[in-house]
């Protein structure tokens, strides 16, 4: 079980909502790109409840838009792991963010000095990369408009000479996604949460929920942090960084849905629901 916050309010109270901040491939999202019809009607539900979901994401403005669109969210909406933030009426970027061809070039002189080789998400050809995500042609060239960042595959003879290199050139980071690495500027997930916070009025408690270390930002900048588990189990590193973490038995949207129904929903009509945040739920961790 997650600590608790002094407070969770499931609706708006003298101004403050709370707020849900989430990742998206394998959390709210299917590893294969895919949306159970359960994770899209708790979504709505909590749209109607006021409760703001806000996807935070290493995914494109292009991808974040598409699925903004389809899960019927307003905004706003975290893309490309911090570079920049999508509201309704236009866009933000990051200060620290670099754009995507100033790090290919990066990128290209860090492995040609440690001597490895690597192998970035542009350069990956349609079939294998459908092979790999599932994404469709279309989908594809949306994953692939990277405007701030570069994701990219290596091996793992080649990650520690190489994120040597990348990060001792300075004003970079590095960090691992589901699948790939992602170099970029000097920004995270959680970057824009606080201007998030006052444009939505969501200043009461928040719910991260996340599954691989490039969503650690997120669950360390919220009051109650979930470790959403793939089919081979929650990821080492996060549970060693997040023991107290609630962590649903199911897996990625599945486990979405549990933790949802389990830490907030069941309690939108609840007497207690202002309460301490773990007043009644159940003291159980996924395994």
């Amino acid at each position: 079980m997650a600590q608790a916050p002094e407070k969770f309010e499931h609706a708006p109270v003298e101004g403050k909502t709370a707020i849900i901040f989430t990742d998206l491939d394998g959390t709210l999202l299917e590893s294969d790109g895919s949306v159970l019809p359960d994770v899209v009607r708790l979504v709505r539900r909590l749209g109607s409840e006021q409760i703001p979901v806000v996807p935070v994401t290493s995914k494109t403005r292009r991808e974040v838009s598409d699925w903004l669109q389809r899960l019927e969210i307003p905004g706003p909406a975290i893309f490309e792991n911090g570079a920049g933030v999508l509201f309704a009426g236009g866009v933000e970027v990051s200060s620290e963010a670099i754009p995507a061809q100033t790090l290919l070039s990066i990128l290209g002189e860090a492995c040609r000095a440690a001597g490895v080789s690597v192998r970035p998400l542009v350069e990956i050809p349609e079939d294998e990369l459908f092979r790999l995500t599932g994404l469709s042609p279309r989908e594809q060239r949306d994953a692939r408009s990277r405007e701030y960042s570069v994701p990219f595959l290596a091996p793992a003879s080649a990650e520690t000479p190489l994120l040597e290199r990348l990060r001792a050139a300075g004003s970079l980071s590095v960090v691992r996604g589901g699948r790939f690495w992602h170099l970029m500027g000097c920004h995270a997930k959680s970057g824009f949460f606080d201007l998030i916070r006052n444009r939505c009025g969501a200043w009461g408690s928040s719910l991260g929920l996340g599954d691989a270390p490039n969503d650690i930002p997120i669950l360390q900048a919220v009051d109650v942090p979930v470790v959403i588990s793939g089919r081979t189990g929650p990821e080492p590193e996060l549970v060693s960084r997040f023991p107290d973490a609630y962590r649903p038995a199911a897996f990625a949207g599945a486990g979405w849905v549990e933790a949802i129904e389990t830490l907030v929903l069941a309690r939108l009509s609840s007497p207690v629901s202002r309460k301490p945040f773990d007043d009644g739920l159940p003291a159980r961790r996924g395994k």
